[in-house]
């Protein structure tokens, strides 16, 4: 991250910023990479039906969960660090503009690269799975309908904002 960090152009102006082609290939890797840890960590929590007989623990769901999104972190951080410096999430962005690392410039393109290559994630996410085989779990009860999977996904946009929000103050 340090190597990243130095990396970084210091008195570049606006126009300077946004006109440099390292800038805009930054801002594809981080939505990328955001879009892959989506697709990767949110679908290793996705929870098929399996049949009465096949009784899986609650620990080795989070296990498998926990490894999915740490591997797939590490993986893309290692992959995409160099050319980003790999935050794929907001709050780790704002924290680095908070603390004078990176540009007004460059921490609204990335937030707003990392928002929607989550959004995209979540949407192949979507579109691969079908209805009949999920089981979503919503805040407040559990469905398989995908209306239901729709609320559940806003009720976590909201949380995931708000987190992100308060975490980097």
């Amino acid at each position: 991250m340090r190597r990243y960090i130095d990396s970084l152009p210091q008195d570049l102006t606006l126009r300077e910023e946004l006109t440099d082609q390292h800038f805009w290939k930054a801002v594809r890797t981080e939505f990328l990479a955001t879009l892959l840890l989506t697709v990767l960590g949110c679908g290793s929590c996705l929870r098929w039906k399996a049949p009465p007989t096949d009784q899986i623990t609650a620990s080795a769901v989070e296990l498998r969960v926990a490894l999915a999104f740490g591997l797939g972190v590490a993986t893309l951080v290692q992959c995409v660090g160099q050319v980003s410096g790999g935050h794929m999430n907001p709050a780790v962005t704002i924290a680095l503009l908070v603390t004078r690392h990176i540009s007004v410039a460059r921490t609204a393109a990335y937030v707003l690269a990392q928002c929607l290559g989550g959004l995209a994630g979540a949407g192949i996410l979507y579109g691969l799975t079908p209805g009949s085989k999920v089981e979503c779990r919503t805040w407040s009860h559990r469905t398989s309908s995908r209306s239901g999977c729709l609320r559940g996904i806003w009720h976590r946009i909201h949380g995931f904002c708000g987190g992100s929000y308060n975490g980097a103050i």
